[in-house]
């Protein structure tokens, strides 16, 4: 299981002119066209606006493309704050399942945690109507 869930991080990352920006919200084994799926999570652009990006390749030019999307293609046009709060949820759940807490344990997923719930939490998320 743990084997899988580290594949499956590893899928999930894009790269952006050689650097990791971040997680796809979902992959998909349908191969289908589902929404925002293929973008990046949410990201704080300023203090008020968040949004998420996706990376559009052109390998025939060499190109690579920022697309922002400040909840244009969200479900209910809400911007994808809540995107972070799956990473700790699974977290739980893996804790859960398995009863191995070293992982939740580890400084990284603890600042990780902080830095999810500072972002998410933060003034001016009450605007949004996501956790509603």
């Amino acid at each position: 299981m743990v084997v899988e869930a580290w594949d499956t991080l590893w899928k999930s990352i894009v790269m952006f002119r050689g650097n990791m920006v971040g997680t796809i919200a979902a992959l998909d084994d349908q191969g289908s066209d589902a929404l925002n799926y293929d973008q990046v999570g949410s990201i704080k652009v300023d203090r008020e606006a968040r949004g998420s990006f996706k990376v559009l390749n052109n390998p025939a030019r060499g190109v690579e493309t920022l697309i922002a999307d400040f909840g244009e293609t969200a479900i209910g046009r809400v911007a994808p704050v809540d995107s972070g709060f799956w990473w700790i949820i699974l977290l739980r759940a893996y804790t859960k399942a398995t009863g191995d807490l070293s992982l939740s344990q580890m400084l990284e997923c603890q600042n990780g945690m902080k830095l999810i719930l500072s972002l998410c939490l933060s003034e001016g998320f009450d605007t949004f109507p996501t956790l509603l």
